[in-house]
């Protein structure tokens, strides 16, 4: 082997060594997807929430549940709510 094709043998595996290696070590990447996960479970956890909300205006709505379980039951959810609404924002 001349000593050309040595130099573009090394020259080959070095780029791609690169390129294999070069996205584990991408913080803004890694962020990035931690940050969409993150929204992800936001978004889901809000709407569980909502439905939750739903659900007891409902039992509000047949006298399924007292008036004061009610009021004390709608503040938690909506403080919830507004605190995943908070963090969706930022």
């Amino acid at each position: 082997m001349d000593l050309i094709s040595f130099v573009f043998l090394i020259l080959f595996f070095i780029i791609i060594s690169w390129y294999l290696t070069e996205p584990l070590f991408d913080m803004d990447l890694k962020s990035e997807y931690q940050n969409e996960d993150n929204n992800y479970e936001l978004n889901q956890r809000k709407e569980i929430l909502y439905r939750q909300l739903k659900e007891l205006e409902l039992d509000h709505e047949i006298d399924n549940i007292a008036e004061n379980d009610f009021i004390a039951e709608r503040q938690n959810l909506k403080k919830e709510v507004s605190t995943i609404l908070n963090k969706l924002e930022d």
